[in-house]
């Protein structure tokens, strides 16, 4: 039997739900999914306040220019102020998986997802769900290409969530990930995943504009401009007979060569 945690603010509330079912009935509000490392770390942890932040004020911002205002003056949320309540929720939440696991935790790992709602006055409201890490998929790892690019890709609103239920219904059960293909054919990202693709020069391309910029995406930025082997821009799919390999990463899913790459069905 599955076992989930959900915290509000800092309180243990009863949940029976996996986060993907919680966020599809939970409120409208800024997200972003986390994992533990060692099983009390949490992997790149101030990216993922920082996330929340952004996407608050992003999507703040965006309701008042759709009510013919200007952008807000000042942004309302800063990682700062937000940083004590989601280390609190993240603590609260992974000790009260851990307690339904009754001792069970060797290898524990975490998926985290948070959730910031908002007062009319901008005073925030967080949660916290936990539920046991996902296993690593077994080979063959296939995507299906199918769906456009979502609008606002810069802010991680949970409307995204509802909205991609439909092309999440029309995946075959032996697909992994739908990766989101723009009106020119270039491949963007997946529904909650990085999408990379090196080519036969030995160049790792990934899309620029129009993606998240995912937790696991930013360290593969990182060591790639090291190394000197990244082209930013969206991958286009009549291109696929010159690539090497493709790769999808999220934070439940570090780097993963994929095996399938469908077109559009």
């Amino acid at each position: 039997m599955q076992q989930y945690a959900l915290v509000h603010n800092g309180q243990l509330v009863p949940c029976d739900i996996d986060s993907k079912e919680w966020l599809k009935n939970a409120p409208r509000g800024a997200y972003t999914t986390a994992r533990t490392l060692n099983g009390d770390l949490v992997f790149m942890l101030s990216s993922h306040v920082q996330r929340l932040a952004t996407s608050a004020n992003l999507m703040v911002d965006a309701d008042i220019r759709s009510n013919d205002h200007l952008s807000a003056d000042t942004p309302l949320f800063h990682s700062d102020s937000l940083r004590p309540l989601v280390i609190t929720c993240m603590k609260e939440a992974t000790r009260g998986l851990k307690e339904q696991l009754a001792g069970n935790t060797h290898g524990f790992e975490a998926k985290l997802t948070l959730l910031l709602t908002w007062s009319s006055d901008g005073t925030p409201d967080l949660w916290c769900h936990a539920e046991p890490l996902l296993p690593r998929p077994n080979k063959p790892v296939k995507v299906l290409v199918k769906g456009m690019p979502r609008v606002n890709a810069k802010a991680k609103d949970s409307e995204w969530v509802r909205q991609r239920q439909t092309l999440e219904a029309a995946k075959p059960a032996d697909v992994n990930e739908v990766i989101l293909v723009s009106h020119d054919g270039a491949l963007t990202e997946g529904l909650t995943s990085n999408f990379f693709v090196l080519s036969d020069q030995g160049e790792v391309v990934t899309a620029q504009e129009g993606v998240l910029d995912g937790t696991v995406r930013q360290v593969i930025l990182q060591v790639g401009y090291q190394l000197s082997v990244f082209q930013l821009g969206g991958w286009m799919f009549r291109l696929q007979e010159h690539q090497t390999a493709c790769a999808w990463s999220g934070i439940t899913e570090h780097p993963r060569r994929l095996h399938g790459l469908l077109g559009w069905i």
